[in-house]
């Protein structure tokens, strides 16, 4: 196991993650609720993939690049080359919102292909109140790799909540008076909330910024053309969602709703889990990769990976054996209907089965940017795009949204597979001895828990879905603890041992 700093820290930042994404989950209840799976809902999500989620992909490549060099150069200005990075940054993405502004009505088609009349129209106009969210999205990962940088996980686990809790407040008190429309502005303010709620935490720890136009360097130069690759390699699910969404415009109306309101659920769960570890690793990964320590780097990727089957493969058998239960307990009410949970369900039972290779994907391009590789994730996240448009032309005719998230997942698992493979061979040593034994131990568990569930499921078949949703999760915790005692899988050890260290801590102050 990681050492018990790094573990406890994991944990802090995933529960903290959970309570800010327990704000974001209230507001997809009621946007389900209020909009359901209709032409407004598939106006909205649309211009916001085109608009918002595909521009977060440049975050990632921030990130990526940015923790790394702030690492580096706490001792050093690390202060004014974030200055002049955010300065570069604004001219950069005031021209391209302006471009977008004016070019919406050409490109939005191209994107919404199955969109016409009212529906394409409610869409470009939707795009153009999100656009100004791009000018914030960069300053927002800037901030948050200078705290992560310094280890200050607290406010970066927290930051979507300003952005939830202002769009709830939207919902409860404004949309039934300015509907779809004022979701998009309450959209662009809750972006504007978590830039000033970063700001505040970047300025407690000594930040200032400056407006420095000048000083273009080498370093900036050389920093640019570090991010387009990188930008390429972790936009590739948000382009993959994007392909999932213009083929599924193409479908039924309420399908291409449906489909990003499974999206929606499972990015929660994932990026819950997946950037909490990847956020506290990465900045260690960074010092390693700096200091070309290989067998400390090694060892954190194969502690990594442990952590992550351990956490995923239950998972997925447990989202598989509820996924209608908990899409019908999220959203079901209003106008999001039986068919629409029907829809949902589906589409997530498919996108959870990638949330494993998701894991893979991070950690390996993780391991490249950390030795400053952004090549290697590039190429490969190029080859994922083309797997996933192909398997999502084979899979749509068939399978419908289903093969749409199917495909994707696939696609993400392969990129994932390949990824660490190289950075295996990069790396040199990666102790993963027993990891098959452990994996299998797992899959037992998992498969032993789903079934318990879904047995459970049955029984519990006419009761409230209040009854049947948290019992059935408390019996899967339950029988995966139990079965994995028994197979004697190492962190449920870890775990107990912590929980009985910690009540005896306690008793001892008591």
């Amino acid at each position: 196991m990681p050492g018990k700093k790094t573990v406890n820290t994991i944990v802090l930042v995933i529960y903290l993650t959970i309570f800010s994404k327990f704000f974001g989950l209230i507001r997809d209840i009621v946007i389900g609720a209020q909009f359901g799976t209709g032409i407004e809902s598939d106006a909205y999500f649309a211009a916001y993939r085109m608009s918002v989620t595909l521009f977060l992909s440049i975050g990632t490549a921030i990130t990526a690049i940015t923790i790394p060099l702030v690492v580096t150069n706490l001792q050093g200005d690390y202060e004014g080359l974030i200055n002049r990075l955010i300065t570069r940054m604004l001219l950069i993405t005031g021209g391209l919102v302006l471009a977008g502004e004016i070019l919406a009505p050409v490109f939005t088609p191209w994107v919404a292909v199955g969109f016409e009349g009212e529906k394409l129209a409610l869409t470009i106009t939707l795009v153009r109140i999100l656009l100004p969210v791009l000018l914030l999205v960069p300053i927002v990962y800037l901030l948050i790799s200078v705290l992560q940088a310094q280890e200050r996980f607290v406010i970066t686990s927290l930051v979507s909540l300003p952005h939830n809790v202002i769009i709830v407040a939207y919902l409860v008190v404004f949309s039934r008076t300015f509907g779809i429309m004022g979701l998009g502005v309450a959209s662009l303010l809750g972006w504007l909330g978590q830039l000033l709620f970063l700001g505040t935490g970047a300025r407690r720890q000594g930040f200032r910024f400056r407006f420095l136009p000048r000083g273009y360097t080498d370093e900036i130069r050389d920093y640019f053309k570090a991010v387009f690759p990188v930008l390429v390699a972790s936009g590739v699910y948000s382009v993959n969602v994007l392909v999932d969404s213009a083929i599924a415009s193409t479908l039924d109306h309420g399908h291409l709703a449906a489909l990003n309101f499974a999206n929606i659920a499972y990015t929660a769960l994932a990026t819950t889990l997946i950037f909490g570890i990847s956020a506290v690793l990465f900045p260690k990964f960074s010092d390693w990769g700096a200091r070309k320590e290989m067998a400390a780097l090694g060892q954190g990727v194969a502690e990594a990976l442990k952590v992550m089957v351990f956490l995923f493969l239950p998972v997925i058998f447990g989202v598989l054996s509820v996924n209608r239960e908990l899409v019908s307990l999220i959203y079901e009410r209003g106008s999001f209907d039986g068919h629409s949970v029907a829809l949902t369900a589906g589409a997530l039972g498919f996108y959870t089965l990638g949330i494993l290779g998701f894991s893979f994907q991070e950690i390996g391009a993780k391991v490249f940017y950390a030795l400053k590789d952004t090549r290697t994730p590039f190429i490969f996240s190029g080859l994922s795009v083309v797997v996933n448009i192909v398997l999502d032309l084979v899979l749509v005719g068939f399978m419908g949204i289903n093969g749409l998230a199917l495909a994707t997942s696939i696609a993400v698992t392969l990129n994932g597979i390949m990824l660490l493979v190289l950075a295996k061979r990069k790396i040199g040593v990666v102790p993963l001895e027993g990891l098959f034994i452990r994996t299998l131990k797992i899959i037992i568990s998992s498969g032993a828990m789903a079934l318990g569930v879904v047995a459970f499921l049955k029984w519990f078949e006419d009761s409230s879905r209040w009854i049947k949703l948290p019992g059935g999760i408390f019996l899967g915790i339950l029988l995966y603890w139990i079965i994995g005692k028994i197979l004697d899988i190492e962190e449920i050890s870890y775990i107990r041992e912590e929980i009985v260290g910690s009540l005896k801590k306690r008793r001892a102050r008591g």
